[in-house]
């Protein structure tokens, strides 16, 4: 029988993005990297490496302008610009494609820009990543005003995934918006993460 680490060694695969990572796992993975980044993160300026909120990831999958219904470079869906309905995944950023120029980060420091890529890969297929958010309905409305980024509940108990995966037959589970949930200690070999990195404090 295969253990978990026999199964994570299998799919250990250079340049292919992470997988069997529970939600705790990501977690887990968040905290032991600011802990290995304190100095040089301080040094640069930047706050802490996290999970992305869904709306954080939906609205990086959109671009800026929100109009691109999938996460892919001409806002189309192809088997060309994504991966899906395959059978093992794909390199990052191996179809021309995947290279999502449109989510470029804009007002980064000269000084950053080695540490920090500009442009997003894989937004959609390739593997479900977890976000930082309780599966629930959202808040849309706080003090008569619209949030921006609304987030999900305090409390629950699935957690939110987004992005589709190289399993995902549908193309319509590929579009930026579609959720999907798992419960957090939940791994797959299709389910992974991104991190966010937080503002610094000046």
């Amino acid at each position: 029988m295969k253990t978990l680490r026999d199964k994570g060694e299998e799919f250990a695969i250079d340049k292919h993005p992470a997988v069997y990572v529970s939600h705790y796992g990501s977690l887990a993975y968040s905290l032991w990297l600011n802990q290995q980044t304190i100095a040089e993160r301080a040094r640069l300026g930047l706050g802490v490496f996290r999970l992305p909120t869904e709306a954080e990831w939906e609205g990086a999958a959109r671009g800026p302008e929100g109009t691109f219904e999938w996460g892919t470079s001409t806002g189309e869906l192809s088997h060309e610009l994504a991966h899906y309905d395959a059978e093992a995944t794909a390199p990052v950023g191996s179809k021309p494609g995947i290279l999502y120029g449109a989510a470029t980060l804009s007002g980064i420091p000269e000084e950053l820009k080695p540490y920090l890529d500009e442009k997003l890969f894989d937004m959609a297929g390739n593997v479900w990543e977890w976000t930082a958010d309780w599966y629930g309905a959202y808040e849309m409305v706080r003090n008569g005003k619209v949030l921006e980024y609304p987030t999900g509940p305090v409390l629950g108990q699935w957690r939110v995934l987004r992005g589709g995966s190289l399993y995902s037959v549908d193309p319509g589970v590929l579009r930026a918006a579609f959720r999907n949930l798992d419960l957090p200690d939940y791994r797959g070999n299709d389910f992974g993460f991104r991190l966010a990195v937080s503002p610094g404090t000046p």
